[in-house]
């Protein structure tokens, strides 16, 4: 349902938000900033995006991470984030991406290794479902240079938030 309803949404392609996300913010701002901009429904980017999907979420049973990387294609640099979700042991994802591949993917995987050519990773922690928590977002608890040994950390990781949900 939330990645229909986001799919849905049209990214920005202006280059400037209309909507401002603060990550200092609380889970109750980002969340009552996430009701705006349903409310408002402007064009957002792959940020806004993590932040409505966290909102539309927030009732279900299921683990959520988020997840940043950089990426280099032909010497562009991209940096781009999703909303990790896991039920049981399959992962997915929800986002909003100019590219198709790199947003939503079905809660089907049984691990978060996706073979992008990345330079980096960033994975928080699960997220709480309480919609008026004061609590900060763990959006980066574990940075991962892309090496030889970077999907081993970041199952790794998988399984420890695995225990803290």
């Amino acid at each position: 349902m939330a990645e229909k309803y986001i799919g849905q949404m049209h990214y920005n392609h202006l280059g400037q938000p209309f909507h401002t996300i603060k990550k200092t913010s609380s889970v109750r701002s980002l969340m009552q900033k996430a009701q705006e901009m349903i409310r408002d429904a402007l064009p957002i980017k792959c940020l806004e995006a993590v932040v409505i999907a966290m909102f539309l979420t927030m009732k279900m049973d299921i683990d959520r991470i988020t997840v940043s990387f950089k990426s280099n294609v032909n010497g562009n640099v991209y940096r781009h984030i999703v909303l990790a979700i896991r039920l049981g042991d399959r992962w997915g994802a929800i986002g909003l991406s100019r590219k198709a591949d790199l947003m939503n993917k079905d809660l089907i995987y049984p691990n978060l290794v996706d073979g992008h050519t990345l330079e980096r990773i960033k994975m928080g922690l699960p997220l709480t479902h309480n919609p008026t928590s004061n609590e900060l977002v763990p959006w980066k608890e574990l940075v991962i240079p892309m090496d030889d040994q970077a999907w081993r950390e970041i199952e790794q990781h998988a399984r420890r938030c695995k225990t803290l949900a």
